[in-house]
């Protein structure tokens, strides 16, 4: 089961309350990183003013799937994020994401098709605003439907939902 502390539940409690205030007008933010070539295919990437980083070899995940899987990680936020607050109840919580992308230039995604897996013993209904929640307050998802065709798909409790 996905697990909760109360000060979590509180705290997106909070977060959530102040992100409807910022949707009143529109405030913009920043996120930076660095990434640094190494040998051959590595590279590493690292976020200023912390000791946290991520590499890509192409001998583990390719850029690529570090850039598709940003799209479930970020959900995974938001929904992580709503059902605290909400203190909805999810014992698991999966992402199938699968891209399709054009090899030859001009290089770039054509569509990406997600599947969300939820277990939970919540109304139906819930978790289908949840799911619509999720992918509506995801960075990378609204950055993505910008650009290319996402597609998302709800399986609860192992049947698909029409959302």
């Amino acid at each position: 089961m996905v697990q909760f502390t109360e000060a979590f539940r509180e705290r997106m409690r909070r977060k959530l309350a102040r992100y409807a205030e910022m949707d009143k007008q529109r405030t913009t933010s920043k996120i930076q990183l660095v990434v640094e070539k190494g040998d051959e295919q590595l590279s590493v990437a690292s976020v200023p003013g912390t000791t946290f980083t991520w590499s890509a070899d192409e001998k583990g995940p390719s850029p690529l799937a570090y850039f598709l899987s940003s799209l479930a990680m970020c959900q995974c936020v938001h929904y992580a994020e709503h059902a605290a607050a909400e203190n909805l109840r999810i014992d698991s919580l999966r992402f199938e994401v699968e891209g399709i992308f054009t090899v030859s230039h001009p290089r770039s995604f054509e569509e990406i098709a997600y599947t969300v897996r939820i277990e939970s013993p919540e109304d139906p209904a819930t978790i289908e605003r949840l799911f619509e929640t999720a992918a509506t307050d995801c960075f990378v998802t609204g950055t993505l439907c910008k650009s290319c065709a996402v597609h998302g798909r709800l399986v609860l409790n192992g049947v698909e939902v029409q959302t």
